[in-house]
């Protein structure tokens, strides 16, 4: 759902918890001529050398082949280093810490679980990448990233405190069932309520309606307007392109009610903005309404037509009153 390298995007604070402990004392390994030896330090997940982290190898004779490597030996408790310029540790800041981005991988894979055996009860899990990627080339909603983010982080965060308070509220954020007067439910069960919709599921304003879908690489800043309802009975996807080029009133266009393979209604009047008679009938309860501006030769704009038949995957119920 979400790269360990995005979690800063959501949660930029997550990196102040990269705890790391500063150690020097090193000693020339006996028979080598780069490769420094520290015992004693305890277990040993990964080396910086200057902020930067080193290559874990598997034996010594590994670290001595290449620069910028380590090694800890967990039987005699001892950290073999190689530094980057193959001199001694000491010309360096040399820190033992967690493998930062191996952690954040390992707890946004846990978040990711956790996200699953939430939504799972109304959903399919593991959630299916998005169907289309308009507004941004990410394969999830943004909710989810930013969910999975928080609770990411909160993992991190809560790993040595578990009340840590940032890593407290980034999980309220992203999972809170019971919240006080004046704060609201976690996002996760704002999307189980149904308050928020994700891209693929099928809302209740959907049917009998549309969605944009796409707009490829168009002149127009406009979309063309779909009026009225659509009372079609199959899924389709429905293709509008220009076939004339020019100003709204000199411009044509053409509709493809099989998502591009044909197209009917060819060489239509777009009409002026101004005049009584700017919409045009399509079909199925459908009018469509060009906005005035300029359009170019194969503008094409995509609409997803769902109809009234289609189940809606998370309808929002409340409550009502009957009076008489």
């Amino acid at each position: 759902m979400l790269a360990a390298t995005d979690l800063t995007l959501f949660c930029p604070e997550v990196e102040k918890y990269q705890n790391r402990e500063l150690i020097d004392g090193f000693t020339l390994t006996t028979g080598q001529t780069v490769v420094y030896k520290k015992v004693g330090l305890g277990q040993v997940n990964m080396v910086f050398e200057n902020g930067a982290q080193l290559t874990v190898k598997t034996s010594i004779a590994t670290v001595a082949a290449t620069a910028a490597t380590w090694w800890y030996d967990s039987n005699t408790d001892a950290l073999y280093i190689h530094t980057t310029a193959s001199v001694d540790p000491e010309a360096y800041t040399i820190e033992t810490g967690e493998d930062w981005d191996g952690l954040k991988t390992a707890m946004r894979n846990e978040a990711e679980d956790f996200i699953d055996s939430v939504l799972s009860p109304k959903y399919s899990v593991p959630l299916a990448p998005r169907a289309v990627q308009h507004h941004h080339t990410n394969l999830y909603d943004t909710v989810i990233r930013r969910v999975c983010a928080l609770i990411t982080c909160s993992y991190v965060a809560r790993r040595e405190n578990p009340n840590d308070p940032l890593g407290v509220a980034w999980f309220k954020e992203a999972y809170y069932t019971n919240p006080e007067v004046g704060e609201q439910l976690g996002l996760l069960q704002q999307i189980l309520e149904g308050d928020i919709a994700l891209q693929n599921q099928t809302s209740a304003r959907e049917t009998g309606s549309w969605n944009v879908i796409a707009v490829g690489s168009n002149t127009a800043t406009q979309y063309p307007i779909l009026r009225g309802g659509y009372n079609g009975t199959e899924y389709k996807h429905w293709k509008f392109m220009i076939d004339t080029a020019g100003a709204v009133g000199t411009a044509t266009w053409k509709v493809s009610y099989d998502g591009g393979t044909t197209y009917d209604l060819t060489l239509q009047d777009t009409y002026d903005a101004t005049e009584d008679e700017r919409r045009f009938y399509v079909t199925n309860g459908v009018w469509v309404e060009w906005p005035s501006t300029t359009y170019a030769k194969d503008d094409t704009w995509t609409f997803e037509m769902i109809p009234f038949s289609d189940k809606v995957d998370m309808a929002k119920v409340s409550s009502s009153e009957v009076y008489r």
